[in-house]
């Protein structure tokens, strides 16, 4: 993590903290993402609480894209298997929508309907399922709202 860590022998009482100058306090505080102006008294203040109360140190951007990274492998990654990147490799590596929906679950309107009852506005959900019920899926197809679907 990026910042001044606090050393395991460091001085981390409030007596401690008074011995500080406003040059050590504010990188402290400005690894922590806390503000860093104010009298050196406030800042002192600041930086003992900031210790109390663990606050962590905030990620570097390299530290936050690796991060990222992490958790999209991870998104990507099914049953120990890792999937191939849809938004670099779409084209190897998945099965077409014929091949594909062997394996996809059935879904029912019910289903359909659960769905977006838990994920939805109230108005986009009545316009998709009436547009469901009155056989309109292949318009949106058609007009590219909706993409063949690869598994």
């Amino acid at each position: 993590m990026a910042g001044v860590p606090i050393t395991p022998d460091a001085e981390t009482s409030l007596d401690g903290f008074k011995l500080w100058p406003k040059r050590q306090l504010q990188p402290f505080l400005r690894a922590r993402g806390l503000p860093v102006t104010g009298s050196v008294h406030e800042l002192r203040a600041l930086a003992f609480s900031a210790t109390v109360m663990r606050h962590p140190l905030v990620p570097t951007p390299e530290e936050e894209q690796q991060k990222r990274c992490e958790d999209y492998r991870s998104l990507l990654t099914v049953d120990g298997r890792q999937l191939p990147d849809p938004f670099v490799d779409l084209k190897s590596g998945w099965k077409k929508e014929e091949e594909g929906m062997q394996h996809w679950p059935p879904t029912m309107y019910g289903d359909m309907a659960e769905y977006l009852v838990a994920n939805g506005e109230v108005q986009l959900q009545k316009r998709l399922m009436g547009d469901y019920k009155d056989g309109k899926a292949f318009s949106y197809f058609d007009s590219g709202f909706i993409n063949e679907v690869l598994y």
